[in-house]
């Protein structure tokens, strides 16, 4: 319950979002962090795309690497979070995005399609083969 000149109303959801976000952005995340740990409620910072990826027990983990992209250069990608000690090779990112149609004949070989019929969808333009 909040009170209000005098009245005492209980906001919806919504009011009650509206009410915090306005009083919270008052002072810094910092500040907000700090007299809420003083008062005894739990609470860290909710971050950024940029600061999630950039944060030191993220790059200490080895959450994010560098993979050679063959048209964008230098990309960073998130690894496999799932870690198996005795496979290491299957820890990180194996390789980068593929390109549009990098695949496109293995693909349509492990369904199962012949090289000619493979040959005359490319001709036709119904399926594209990217140059690596």
């Amino acid at each position: 319950m909040l009170e209000f000149r005098g009245v005492r109303v209980q906001p919806t959801p919504l009011e009650l979002k509206a009410i915090l976000e306005e009083r919270l952005a008052t002072a810094p995340r910092e500040t907000w962090i700090a007299r809420f740990t003083a008062a005894g409620i739990p609470a860290g910072p909710i971050h950024t795309l940029e600061e999630a990826l950039n944060a030191p027990q993220v790059r200490a983990a080895g959450m994010v690497e560098t993979v050679a992209h063959p048209t964008l250069g230098a990309l960073e990608l998130l690894a496999n979070p799932i870690r198996m000690s005795g496979r290491p090779e299957e820890n990180g990112a194996s390789a980068p995005p593929p390109l549009l149609g990098q695949h496109t004949i293995e693909v349509l070989r492990a369904l199962g399609y012949d090289e000619m019929r493979i040959e005359e969808l490319l001709r036709d333009k119904v399926v594209m083969q990217a140059a690596v």
